[in-house]
């Protein structure tokens, strides 16, 4: 998510992982991040490790692939810079270790 992620973002969250776009000068910083989260949600948030810059540099590249295909360069040249320092830009939110196992059905 590069933009604002909205309010209620991860309700419900028993898998994956999310990348929030950490920016202060739109008002995104961490505390701002975690204030978005859905009330109740039981996520963790932290900086992105090397084991998520694959998935992440995958994400990017496709959304900067698309903004060069509509000659939106600058945009695009941008969204790639963004990678060269992951853990300033980006955030990795996952359920934590106390989330339901959804496979198992108790009903």
């Amino acid at each position: 998510v590069l933009g604002d992620p909205g309010r209620w973002i991860c309700s419900g969250m028993s898998g994956g992982v999310v990348y929030l776009r950490v920016d202060p000068a739109r008002g995104l910083d961490d505390a701002a991040l975690r204030d978005r989260f859905a009330k109740g949600a039981k996520v963790h948030m932290r900086a992105p490790r090397d084991e998520d810059v694959p998935a992440l540099r995958e994400l990017i590249d496709a959304y900067a692939d698309a903004l060069f295909a509509s000659e939106q360069n600058d945009a695009g040249t941008y969204v790639r810079s963004l990678l060269d320092d992951p853990a300033a830009h980006f955030r990795a939110v996952r359920p934590g270790a106390d989330i339901t196992d959804q496979t198992v059905s108790t009903e």
